[in-house]
């Protein structure tokens, strides 16, 4: 497994790409064009233009083919979905001249949940208004999940029958290439994942019987709302899959997700397995070793999910 060919750009001079491609596929007056964020794989900026849409997003992406995996998943995530998903406009090729891949897509009001409500001032949100904010992305969830194909996989590649015949190499293949980047991870966190690696069959235990739509990146960076913490847009799936339905739950403990009480909420609503708490701190450990190996970033033995991972491995030895 190696690491994504990220392309080394500055945001000033990928604007003025943006800039362009915009101006030519609307053949459109510019009216004010800003960056508003971005991370490892892309940057992300806010358009006016003088006709419709008028107000627009436009996202380089900083690692070639992503555009068209994001624009696909975007449209499966936002059909039937009870919170607003971007709708997306156009995608765009690289060319010679303009070296990156473009997603164009609806401007979605609101700011992500993690800078617009920090710790100290969550502490002043009511508990009814967390557990509506909680209620409205469980259920956003739950209608993805409820929806199935025939096969598992990434959206793009979904041809497998089974779903560990698709996740179990993939996840041999983040534990071996993490066993050779001692630059990336800690021995203690190699260690860790080997001990839960040796428990695979244990913690999944119980068989994957549907596949179920999960958006991939579902946490409070890619949650949009207003100051009321009214949720008003999911943005931004990473390899969005036909997989296990728990597959994704852990993302609702990243960052500030417990503050939220998400995966508590999710778990009281729907249906889970007998081993889902192991099972989530395993597909969170191996999904932040296989991001740090793409993105080339140190992984720390602080992570939550390495805590997380240590203490389900302490109570299934009990």
């Amino acid at each position: 497994m190696n690491k994504r060919v990220i392309k080394k750009v500055s945001r000033e001079s990928v604007l003025k790409y943006a800039d362009s491609v915009i101006t030519n596929y609307y053949q459109c007056e510019i009216k004010n064009i800003k960056y508003i964020g971005g991370g490892y794989f892309g940057y992300v900026y806010f358009a006016q233009i003088n006709k419709a849409p008028y107000k627009l997003v436009i996202k380089a992406c900083l690692t070639s083919g992503m555009h068209k995996a994001e624009a696909r998943d975007l449209s499966l995530l936002r059909e039937n979905c009870p919170v607003p998903v971007p709708r997306v406009y156009f995608t765009f090729d690289e060319t010679d001249s303009i070296p990156m891949d473009f997603i164009c897509m609806e401007y979605m009001q609101g700011k992500d949940v993690l800078s617009s409500f920090s710790p100290v001032k969550l502490s002043f949100v009511s508990r009814a208004r967390k557990q509506n904010f909680a209620n409205c992305i469980t259920d956003a969830m739950g209608a993805w999940h409820d929806r199935t194909n025939d096969k598992f996989g990434l959206t793009g590649h979904a041809v497998y029958d089974n779903w560990f015949d698709y996740y179990k190499p993939f996840a041999a293949e983040i534990l071996n290439t993490a066993k050779q980047s001692d630059k990336l991870f800690s021995q203690k966190t190699v260690e860790l994942m080997e001990s839960a690696w040796n428990k695979f069959e244990w913690i999944f235990q119980e068989p994957v019987t549907k596949p179920s739509l999960v958006h991939g990146d579902l946490n409070v960076v890619n949650i949009m709302c207003d100051n009321k913490l009214n949720v008003t847009a999911v943005i931004d799936p990473l390899e969005s899959k036909w997989a296990d339905r728990e597959f994704d739950l852990f993302q609702l403990r990243n960052f500030t997700g417990d503050r939220f009480n998400l995966y508590e909420t999710y778990k009281s609503k729907y249906p889970v397995s007998e081993m889902v708490d192991a099972k989530c701190a395993f597909y969170g450990l191996f999904n932040e070793a296989y991001c740090s190996i793409l993105a080339d970033i140190k992984m720390t033995d602080y992570n939550l999910y390495v805590r997380w991972m240590e203490r389900e491995l302490d109570r299934l030895q009990q």
